[in-house]
This record gives C-alpha cells, structure tokens and sequence, in this order.
C-alpha cells in the first residue's frame, strides 16, 4: 500500500511540474477587475498608469491589460473601443490599422466577451520609425459579477508575435479571480 502511495504522490508531482503549474508563471495582476494573467516568469511585469503591462526580455511582444466596469458590450462598440487602445493607450504608438479578425464572441471559463485581430505599423522605445506589428485585443466579462472585466492587448513584431502570442493567448482562457 504505501509504495503505490508513494508511486502516485511521485507521479503527480512530475506531471504538475511538466504541466508548468504556477511555479513556472509570472502573475500579471488586474487590481481593479482582481483577475490574473499568468505569464512566463522570465517576463518582466509592470503597472504603468490604467495599465498591467507584462513583455519577455527582448521586447518584442507586449500584453497590456486594465480593469473596467462596463459590463457585457456590443460588437461594434467593443471593435471601436478596441481599435482605440491599439491607437492610443496600448503603450507604443501605431498607425495604418488593419483589422484582419472582426471583433467576435469568446466564452472561456468565468469570462465571455469579444476579440478583435489585426496588423499596423508601431513605434518603439528607440526610435521613431513604424515597423510591421500583429496585435490582438479583446473585453471580457467576469460572467458572475459583469462589473468586473478587462480589456486587454497583445502587440508585437511579426516575429515576437508568432513566438509569445499562442502562449498568452492561451493564458487568457485561463483567467483568475482573487
């Protein structure tokens, strides 16, 4: 009895650690809608004004997330809304918009809400000159308490993206409440 005891604990424990339970992530955390985004824990993760803003070493792709009270949205409002924080408040400038994915419904364990897809042109902490970027966007709802959501962006080089995206993407199916 207590050597299958011992063979189960011993196998458990292997398989969390090759799962990456929360010893292998980072906890981005959103005060204001209390949730949290797990990211890699060679990530650095910062509050930067409304923001919770969470990148790799080499900065080539960004997750900015903030709280909101909002509730659920409309297509078209949450798309524009969206569109917005790329343009403005994603924490790198960005021009020539195009949205690739239009804004359509998610339902991911405790949250729903819309995603938006998309390509444009940023800038970046050196320079001033536009490269190529893919980004993602996306409002969720807390599907208990609707006043607790966020709104979150995923911005990166073409090459940043295709590496942290799936990853982070990934993440957000697996939002938590604190």
């Amino acid at each position: 009895m207590r050597i299958r005891h011992l063979v189960f604990v011993s196998v458990t424990v292997a398989a969390f650690a090759v799962a990456g339970g929360p010893a292998s992530a980072l906890e981005a955390r959103e005060t204001r809608a209390q949730v949290i985004l797990d990211v890699p824990n060679t990530w650095q993760v910062a509050r930067q004004g409304e923001f919770v803003r969470a990148h790799p070493p080499d900065k080539s792709f960004e997750v900015s997330l903030a709280g909101t009270e909002h509730g659920p949205w409309q297509e078209a409002e949450a798309e524009k809304f969206l569109l917005d924080i790329v343009l403005t408040g994603a924490g790198r400038p960005h021009q020539e918009l195009h949205v690739d994915t239009h804004a359509r419904r998610v339902d991911w364990g405790n949250y729903s809400g819309l995603e938006v897809f998309g390509t444009g042109r940023m800038g970046n902490d050196y320079d001033t000159n536009l490269a190529p970027s893919k980004w993602f966007a996306l409002v969720l709802v807390n599907k208990t308490t609707p006043s607790k959501g966020i709104y979150a962006v995923g911005i990166g080089s073409p090459a940043g993206y295709n590496t942290h995206e799936p990853g982070i993407y990934a993440a957000f199916h697996t939002l938590r409440s604190y």
